[in-house]
């Protein structure tokens, strides 16, 4: 008889220890946020001042270019079309290149190769000065390898330009060569002191 009851006792305190086991595994799941899926809420925070933060959600449709406020937006480039606020069309077509400050009537002109700032153009005129006094120069490079007023370059015609050197040191060379006057060709090098111009000639 004894034996029953203590059977049946302890089949009692397995079931509560089971119970109270599942409820409090129930609070935990519900309190890391198992209950509702991407939102979290806190236990410290109930009633009104409660709040719950949803998961993100991917964006739909194309992702443009907005500008930040306070920072200029400016795209390079000549987009007629682009609107004026930021918004971008990337899959619209590409300007084409063109050199900046260039002279689009010139048929001829210097690249520097070899000096302050290499690549820069000089386009050429009817008559070129080329040295460090701006003053009296129309193409000014700033070394002091160069002369005042270092050589010139006449055009005689539309499709003959001619170099004549006016350095009193530094002897205008051509391809190595020095020179007093000649005809320039298209790729021709000429050397001022220690810079170097490459002579282009548009076919």
């Amino acid at each position: 008889m004894w034996g029953i009851a203590i059977i049946a006792l302890i089949v009692i305190i397995v079931s509560v220890a089971l119970y109270i086991r599942y409820k409090r595994s129930q609070n935990e799941n519900e309190r890391v946020g198992v209950g509702g899926a991407g939102v979290y809420q806190p236990e410290s925070l109930t009633g009104a001042d409660s709040f719950s933060v949803p998961a993100p959600n991917p964006p739909s449709g194309p992702v443009t270019a907005q500008p930040i406020p306070g920072v200029p937006f400016t795209v390079a480039g000549d987009f007629t079309d682009a609107p004026s606020q930021g918004n971008v069309d990337f899959g619209a077509a590409i300007p084409k290149t063109s050199v900046i400050g260039s002279h689009l009537d010139a048929v001829a002109f210097l690249v520097l190769e070899q000096g302050n700032r290499p690549g820069r153009q000089y386009p050429l005129g009817e008559q070129n000065i080329i040295g460090r006094d701006g003053g009296q120069c129309n193409i000014v490079i700033d070394d002091s390898s160069i002369s005042r007023q270092h050589a010139r370059i006449k055009q005689q015609n539309p499709k003959s330009f001619y170099i004549y050197d006016l350095a009193a040191t530094n002897t205008t060379r051509v391809n190595g060569q020095k020179t007093s006057g000649m005809r320039l060709e298209d790729g021709d090098k000429i050397e001022l002191g220690r810079v170097r111009l490459v002579f282009k000639q548009v076919k």
